[in-house]
């Protein structure tokens, strides 16, 4: 089962693998963290999921577009 389909985490998705996600965006895209800080746009709500949902549009969104 997919952890991350189309830039939303499912909700069977463990709170460790949320983490591994949020690391991963906070590690490999520029600016992946920075909506999710405290006091930002996207913080609210404060759950593994929607950050983890997040990150994933990030990374998706930076992603080069295939042709």
């Amino acid at each position: 089962m997919e952890r991350i389909k189309n830039g939303v985490a499912q909700a069977s998705t463990t709170d460790e693998q949320l983490l591994a996600n949020i690391d991963y965006a906070c590690g490999h895209v520029g600016d992946g963290c920075s909506v999710i800080q405290q006091g930002r746009d996207c913080y609210e709500s404060n759950t593994f999921i929607n950050h983890a949902s997040r990150g994933e549009a990030r990374i998706l969104a930076l992603r080069p577009k295939q042709k």
